[in-house]
């Protein structure tokens, strides 16, 4: 493990702390589409994985993870927010 993946897992073990639940975004391109990947962790042990080609889909998804109680955190800029 590289010192900045221990970095992130170090910040998403104090995010988890604050919240049960949190996800976060990238964006992608692959074959010259657009792509907005979306990891979320329902438990501490369990990640999964979502690729959306479609931003409408992308904030419908987004917004069922606010309804269910996930919090946004960004590995790169290293921080949780509220967002409602």
């Amino acid at each position: 493990m590289s010192r900045e993946e221990y970095e992130i897992e170090c910040l998403k073990s104090e995010a988890w702390g604050k919240h049960e639940k949190i996800y976060a975004v990238a964006e992608s391109w692959d074959d010259g589409v657009h792509y907005y990947d979306i990891n979320y962790y329902p438990t501490k042990k369990t990640e999964k994985f979502l690729r959306f080609s479609f931003i409408e889909h992308y904030l419908q998804f987004v917004d069922l993870l606010h309804e269910a109680g996930y919090k946004y955190f960004d590995e790169q800029l290293r921080f949780t927010n509220d967002i409602n």
